[in-house]
């Protein structure tokens, strides 16, 4: 009786190198795609919420919150830590002349800030009867609310939804009483 040899699929490692190229390429290729298109849905969401605000800004106070889609806030947190080094008092001397806000929320330790230091709030509140407050995700309008009569001791009436955009921000308007 003849004993059959079996044949043995070798498998050649070289072959596999340009298979897992090809899939490594496809799925960065994928994931770079869909990142763009995310940053740009993000992007427009944002500039929604800008175009909101810019309608308010001219009537009424706006407060932004640290961490929204505002280049106010942006500026505002270099201040707020002071990461201007020894140049710190220019840079919030600056930065007071080119921002249109001037008290910005920081929900991080749900206090305000103000550009600069000794603004005088109760006459900004006294000639203001509406605050627009511009949100992220992260606070609520009620913990806004507490914080602003803690703070600045004024009353805070019901606030009304203006708008929320897609990255979940928001903006409402609240009465000061």
């Amino acid at each position: 009786f003849f004993l059959k040899k079996k044949k043995f699929v070798r498998i050649r490692f070289d072959h596999l190198y340009i298979p897992a190229i090809i899939a490594i390429s496809f799925f960065g290729g994928y994931k770079i795609y869909n990142s763009y298109y995310e940053a740009v849905e993000y992007r427009n969401e944002a500039i929604k919420i800008n175009e909101n605000i810019r309608k308010y800004s001219q009537e009424d106070l706006v407060i932004p919150s640290i961490g929204t889609a505002n280049q106010d806030c942006a500026l505002a947190i270099t201040t707020m830590y002071g990461y201007g080094g020894k140049n710190g008092q220019t840079y919030k001397e600056i930065f007071s002349g080119i921002v249109s806000s001037k008290i910005f929320f920081n929900l991080w330790e749900n206090k305000f800030f103000t550009i600069p230091e000794d603004l005088d709030t109760k006459k900004i509140f006294g000639e203001k009867k509406n605050v627009i407050v511009q949100l992220t995700s992260y606070t609520t309008i009620e913990a806004f609310s507490e914080a602003l009569s803690k703070t600045f001791g004024v009353k805070a009436g019901e606030p009304k939804l203006i708008y929320r955009n897609g990255n979940g921000e928001s903006i409402y308007e609240i009465e000061i009483n």
